[in-house]
Formats: structure tokens, sequence, C-alpha cells
């Protein structure tokens, strides 16, 4: 699966706090040459909460794991 053919756009609402609290992740975790944004960290933390649903629900783990945490940057700003 690549990403350029599994992707689509969602649009959502959500609480400020929520925008300032990606922020804050965004910076702390970012390093030189690994860049984080905001979308980033929404991204992440929208596929641990399903991943962490799917077992509470009794679901299989998905084959698609969230990818662990690489040196790589993540976006280009």
């Amino acid at each position: 699966m690549t990403p350029s053919d599994s992707r689509a756009n969602i649009a959502l609402d959500v609480p400020a706090e929520w925008l300032a609290d990606a922020d804050a992740i965004a910076a702390a975790l970012a390093r030189p040459g690994f860049t984080m944004t905001r979308s980033d960290v929404l991204r992440a933390s929208i596929a641990k909460g399903l991943e962490a649903f799917r077992v509470e629900a009794g679901l299989a783990p998905t084959s698609a794991a969230p990818p662990a945490p690489t040196n790589r940057p993540l976006s280009r700003k």
C-alpha cells in the first residue's frame, strides 16, 4: 500500500485545545532533519486511537499498524 493510492482527505471540527496540544507535541518531537507538523501528530494520534478501539472492540489488530518512528523527516515545511 502506497500513500498515493490509499489516502483520503477528511475535515473534522476539533477543540482548539487539541490543536494547541498537537503543536506542542510536534515541537517537542522535532529534531534537526526530523520535522513534525500538527497534521503529522493528529494522523499518528488517530492511527493509535483506532488501533486501541480495535482491541477494545475485540477485533484483530490491523496488519497496517502505525509505522514506528524513524529519524527521517515526516514533513517538509
